[in-house]
């Protein structure tokens, strides 16, 4: 087994700090994940994530509704809960949006719930929808009866529109769920350090955005690995932690986890409870296994942080 190498390490044991403990923990309780549609049927799900877990399913390039449908049925089968992104900017048009919805829903299979809505990162649209809110406007979602919807959030940035664009379209979403009734949630890009994400949530709280907000932390993976999504969705400066730490490591040693990033979170949602932080979302790019094995040690971490005895009979 390659050895881990922690992005800002993690101290040994979990105990000393009961507050943090307890707010790790309910970060960690309700996570979800993110697979591929072609590993959403892998025998992989059912052994290493509990039955009911969340699990997205990206919109990836030159991908098909039909694999959308596919792979939220898969997850239904295999006890999951399928949530399918739906890539606003590859959709074309109302019509195709009407007829995925109706199967994503009506199918006794894959009874999808809930969606997450982003954009699409294409140059330009297939279709008539530009943004992700044009797709909510056309108020497909609620005649199709998907209660939840998920929104995207970038802490470090998007290299498609400035911070005020984005915050401005998260504030749009808010204002539009509340008026039609819709359960929404942000699920932010990942990141490798919780510094960055901090001073994102002081920001958008601030603005006056309410929603649930789910981080999304990468499991464990190759530095290599986790260095080349960075690349490939436009993550900010975090990622360069990894090749600082990674520097003159032998290639099997090359492993990274962010074990750091999610107790910092933990420590921040425990002293700033205004700060509205859901369970994580983690993205597994070094595999459902390894991830699994990450998560059960801060699970443990969190369960070894007993409050102290106020010595109370």
């Amino acid at each position: 087994m390659a050895a881990m190498l922690a992005v800002d390490p993690v101290r040994e044991g979990g105990g000393g700090d009961w507050e943090r403990d307890a707010a790790l923990g309910a970060l960690l309780l309700g996570r979800s994940v993110e697979t591929t549609p072609a590993l959403a049927g892998d025998d992989a799900v059912t052994r290493f994530l509990a039955p009911g877990t969340r699990v997205f399913v990206p919109w990836l390039p030159d991908a098909v509704a039909e694999e959308t449908i596919a792979a939220a049925r898969a997850l239904r089968e295999r006890g999951m809960v399928p949530v399918p992104h739906l890539a606003a900017r590859r959709i074309p048009d109302a019509g195709a949006l009407d007829r995925l919805l109706r199967r994503l829903r009506s199918e006794a299979a894959v009874a999808v719930a809930e969606v997450l809505v982003v954009g699409g990162d294409v140059a330009a649209p297939v279709g008539p929808f530009e943004s992700a809110l044009q797709l909510l406007e056309t108020g497909l979602l609620g005649a199709h009866g998907i209660a939840g919807v998920g929104v995207g959030g970038y802490p470090e940035g998007h290299h498609r529109a400035a911070e005020r664009e984005l915050l401005e379209a998260l504030l749009r979403k808010q204002a539009w769920a509340a008026r039609a009734g819709h359960d929404m949630f942000v699920v932010t890009q990942f990141a490798f350090r919780a510094a960055p994400v901090v001073d994102w949530l002081g920001r958008v709280r601030a603005s006056g955005l309410r929603l649930p907000i789910h981080v999304g932390v990468p499991g464990p993976a190759r530095i290599g690995t986790l260095v080349r999504y960075a690349r490939m969705c436009g993550i900010g400066p975090s990622w360069k932690l990894l090749l600082r730490h990674g520097k003159g490591l032998a290639g099997a040693a090359r492993v990274a986890d962010c074990g750091r990033m999610v107790l910092d979170l933990a420590a921040h949602a425990s002293a700033h409870p205004e700060a509205g932080l859901a369970p994580l979302h983690i993205y597994p790019f070094g595999g459902l296994r390894r991830a699994a094995d990450w998560i059960g040690g801060l699970v443990a971490m969190a369960g070894n942080g007993a409050r102290p005895d106020s010595g109370a009979d």
